[in-house]
């Protein structure tokens, strides 16, 4: 998945939750969905990236005991 749309994903999931605006100041609020957007963006790739492997190794794993 495109880094634009993983942070994207995770925009919109903490805007649903109303995190936009968590803090009365701006800026603040502006630095804790700035942080929580990075955060779940890493999270997500990571697990994206487990599960990937995850599946490449069965498939690859069918195909070395069907040979």
């Amino acid at each position: 998945m495109d880094i634009y749309l993983s942070h994207m994903l995770v925009f919109r999931v903490a805007q649903k939750l109303n995190l936009e605006h968590i803090f009365k100041n701006d800026y603040l609020s502006y630095f804790t969905i700035s942080i929580i957007v990075l955060v779940g963006a890493f999270i997500f790739s990571k697990s994206f990236q487990v599960i990937f492997n995850k599946i490449k190794r069965s498939i690859y794993h069918e195909n070395t005991i069907s040979k």
